[in-house]
């Protein structure tokens, strides 16, 4: 058997080595600190063309961040155990449904499902990291994500 010339290995590696881009749908909760002393909490949903985004603080475009509520109290929208939608402003509605019980499971297991009307995602729980901060004149919002979810 003849042995791999150096250009056929290199290219070989060279196509495993290469990175694809995957989409994600985190599901964060935000609070937002004012000059003023005051609080506001909000959850949204962020939409990523690709993941590796999420991890290195990138603010998704306004069009990929649908708020699934927003008050003026603490209080988030309950992830596990109900069906939350949301409706971005490109008129996409994403669902997601994670399990009543995510909350017991260990960091980045499988816990529920979300679908956008064109394809279905599995969907894992996340360790509350921070997916972005930014300032808004005023003061300051900071994400972090609970759940993410890859297309199935």
């Amino acid at each position: 058997m003849k042995p791999l010339t150096a250009p056929l290995f290199l290219s070989f590696f060279s196509l495993l080595s290469t990175s694809y881009a995957t989409e994600s749908i985190h599901l964060s909760n935000c609070f937002s600190a004012w000059d003023t002393g005051a609080l506001t909490y909000s959850s949204e949903m962020e939409y990523y063309a690709d993941d590796a985004t999420s991890s290195n603080g990138q603010i998704p475009l306004s069009s990929n961040i649908c708020q699934t509520v927003h008050y003026p109290t603490s209080a988030f929208t309950t992830w596990p155990g109900n069906a939350v939608s949301c409706t971005f402003s490109s008129g996409v509605t994403v669902t997601a449904h994670i399990d009543s019980n995510a909350g017991s499971r260990p960091l980045f297991s499988g816990c529920g499902w979300a679908t956008n009307g064109f394809k279905n995602f599995n969907c894992f729980k996340d360790n509350g990291r921070e997916v972005y901060s930014v300032d808004f004149g005023e003061g300051r919002t900071t994400c972090d994500s609970y759940y993410y979810c890859f297309p199935a």
